[in-house]
């Protein structure tokens, strides 16, 4: 079985060097990018199930970038990374699409724990992307919301406690 792709969007390349290897330490298939256009010409030939991309970038942000990869409709769990625990960032962030938010310095266990389930998200977007039936979309939508729900308490739940 062929691993998951990632593509990790990072302006600081030690920071992005560092989580390409580590990744792929992991098993992962990992695509690199420094800057959000470099990142967009990615996707034009590939889009993987899973994108973490850093929220402050110089030039186009992470928001940014964000909301280009929704208005053009492309399929894929994205998750913004902060080293700032911004509310207003954050909530933009969520209602522009991103799946989910982590706060930097990362935490590796609690990030390695949350990669198959954000790849697992991704990729049942890319399949509902390809559905053509109104009503199986909304199915699969309400799901979708649904397990995103529960990974986000659950998630909370372990770093409360």
């Amino acid at each position: 079985m062929i691993a998951p792709e990632i593509l990790v969007l990072e302006d600081e390349e030690h920071l992005l060097d560092f989580m390409c290897s580590f990744l792929q330490m992991k098993g992962y298939r990992v695509v690199g990018a420094t800057n959000p256009d470099r990142a967009a010409v990615i996707l034009e030939q590939h889009v993987p199930p899973l994108i973490v991309s850093d929220i402050s970038m110089p030039g186009k942000s992470g928001l940014e970038f964000l909301s280009d990869i929704r208005s053009r409709g492309i399929p894929c769990a994205v998750v913004l990374l902060t080293a700032h625990d911004d509310t207003a960032k954050i909530t933009e962030a969520m209602r522009l699409g991103a799946l989910d938010y982590m706060l930097k310095p990362l935490d590796p266990e609690s990030f390695l724990d949350s990669v198959p389930i954000w790849i697992e998200i991704g990729m049942r977007l890319q399949k509902l992307a390809q559905e053509k039936d109104p009503d199986i979309v909304q199915k699969q939508l309400k799901m979708i919301n649904l397990f995103r729900l529960k990974y986000n308490r659950i998630r909370k739940s372990l770093s409360a406690g």
